[in-house]
């Protein structure tokens, strides 16, 4: 009795051991942090971020979007990892100056019958005019 006991539990730690992994799939936490210390009209401003792997060819992207007094005054999304000169080329926030309460915004879209805006993380700063 005792060794049919002891085949079986062997049995049973050799199958155990014979069953594939399970996948473990990492969990990250996106993030999006200004990387500059002084943000102001017309400097150029970077962002730390960190983000999932997302769906296929699919590029992750960041918009800064700024208001003053509650009126868009700027706005432009640039794929991760490319600076940007705040205020652009052109923009109404260029013509007014005066300082603006900006938001960039960590995305990407996806196609699910039509195109999907997917935000991952966002953050607030004020600048300078």
């Amino acid at each position: 009795m005792k060794r049919l006991i002891a085949l079986a539990t062997a049995a049973f730690v050799v199958g155990v051991l014979a069953l594939p992994a399970q996948a473990v799939k990492p969990t990250v936490t996106p993030s999006i942090v200004l990387a500059t210390a002084d943000p102001h009209l017309g400097g150029i401003i970077d962002f730390a971020t960190v983000a999932p792997k997302v769906p296929g060819n699919t590029v992750v992207r960041i918009q800064v979007i700024c208001y003053q007094d509650g009126a868009l005054v700027y706005g432009e999304a640039y794929n991760v990892g490319t600076p940007f000169l705040l205020g652009g080329g052109w923009s109404r926030w260029l013509e007014n100056g005066g300082p603006a309460s900006c938001t960039a915004d960590l995305y990407y879209w996806s196609y699910s019958g039509s195109q999907v805006f997917n935000l991952l993380a966002s953050t607030s700063f004020a600048a300078a005019g």
